[in-house]
C-alpha cells in the first residue's frame, strides 16, 4: 500500500535507466488456457543472458500480485509488476505494493448486497457469496447459485458466478446487467466485462488501464526506458511512443493491427522469438 508522511505521497526512488524493459501479459501469453506454463530452457538462459546486460523483465496483468507471483518466480523474472489492470504496481518482487486505483472493499460488499438480494427475490433460491482464493467450490453442487470473488484482489473483483456447480453465461449476463445498472453513476467510474469462457465478470476502474500505468511506471522509474509490451488480446486506448506492442502467435487479430511484430511460432518458442527481435544488438 501506498504510504503518506506528513499528508504527503511516498513513492519508490526513481531507479536507473535499464537499456530495455519487457512487460509480459499472464494469460493466453505466458500460460494457456488449459494453465500450462510456456517454458523451456532456451527461454530461461535468454533471460538470464539479457539480464545480466541490463534488460528487465516483468509482467503487466488483470491478475492480482497474489496469483501472479509463481509465473514470475518461474520465469526467472527481475523487472516491475503490474497487476489488476494497472491498479496497482511493484518494482519488483521485494517492493511493496504501490496503488494508483481506489480499493474494492466497499465495491466487494455492495456487489454482494445487490446480488444476493437479487436472485434470492428473483429465483427463491439458495445464494452462497463466497470471498475466497480457493476455487475448488466452484466446481462443487452445493447451492443453487455461488458467488466466489478472490480474497487477494484489492483493487479490482473477479466474480465467478456457478449454478449447481456449472457455468450459465445467462445468468452471469443477468447478473452483468444489474450490477450496470446499480453502478451507473459517475462516481462510481467502474467497466464491467464478461469472461464467458470462464464464467466470471470482471470489475475495475474505468479511469486506470494497463498502458497507462505500464507508461507511467517507466516515466516515473526508469527515466522513460523503452517499453515492449507482449501480449494476446489487450484493448489498447492510448499509444505512446516508447511503447513497442508485439504480439504472440494465434493472438486475437484487433491487437495485431497495433503490433510492431508478431510472432511467427508459438509456445516457448514464440515469446523467445520476440524478445530476440527487441534485443537482437545487445546479444
Amino acid at each position: 500500500m501506498n504510504q503518506k508522511i506528513n499528508g504527503k505521497l511516498l513513492l519508490p526512488q526513481k531507479s536507473s535507466c535499464p537499456k530495455l524493459i519487457f512487460f509480459f501479459d499472464i494469460d493466453g501469453t505466458l500460460v494457456e488456457k488449459s494453465g500450462r506454463i510456456l517454458i523451456s530452457n532456451s527461454l530461461i538462459n535468454i533471460i538470464q543472458r539479457l539480464k545480466k546486460k541490463n534488460v528487465l523483465f516483468g509482467i503487466n496483468t488483470g491478475r492480482s500480485w497474489a496469483q501472479s507471483k509463481k509465473i514470475y518466480e518461474v520465469f526467472g523474472f527481475n523487472g516491475p509488476i503490474i497487476v489488476e489492470n494497472g491498479s496497482a504496481y511493484l518494482l519488483n518482487k521485494n517492493d511493496k505494493i504501490f496503488n494508483i486505483g481506489k480499493q474494492f472493499l466497499n465495491t466487494r460488499n455492495r456487489v454482494r448486497k445487490i446480488l444476493v438480494q437479487y436472485f434470492k427475490k428473483k429465483y427463491g433460491v439458495k445464494v452462497k457469496f463466497l470471498i475466497s482464493d480457493n476455487k475448488s467450490s466452484l466446481n462443487k453442487v452445493t447451492t443453487n447459485l455461488l458467488f466466489l470473488t478472490s480474497l487477494s484482489r484489492h483493487f479490482s473483483l473477479s466474480l465467478y458466478i456457478r449454478e449447481h456447480g456449472c457455468i450459465n453465461n445467462h445468468l452471469i449476463y443477468e447478473a452483468l446487467n444489474m450490477l450496470k445498472s446499480k453502478f451507473r453513476k459517475k462516481y462510481d467510474n467502474l467497466q464491467f466485462q464478461q469472461i464467458e469462457r470462464e464464467g466470471k465478470i470482471l470489475v475495475f476502474s474505468k479511469k486506470i488501464n494497463k498502458i497507462q500505468t505500464m507508461y507511467m511506471v517507466s516515466r516515473r522509474h526508469f527515466k522513460s526506458c523503452k517499453i515492449v509490451f507482449v501480449s494476446d488480446k489487450d484493448k489498447l486506448s492510448s499509444h505512446y511512443r516508447i511503447i513497442s506492442f508485439a504480439s504472440v502467435k494465434n493472438s486475437n487479430p484487433s491487437y495485431q493491427k497495433h503490433c510492431q511484430y508478431i510472432a511467427k511460432t508459438g509456445g516457448a518458442k514464440g515469446i523467445s522469438e520476440i524478445i530476440n527481435k527487441f534485443t537482437c544488438k545487445l546479444q
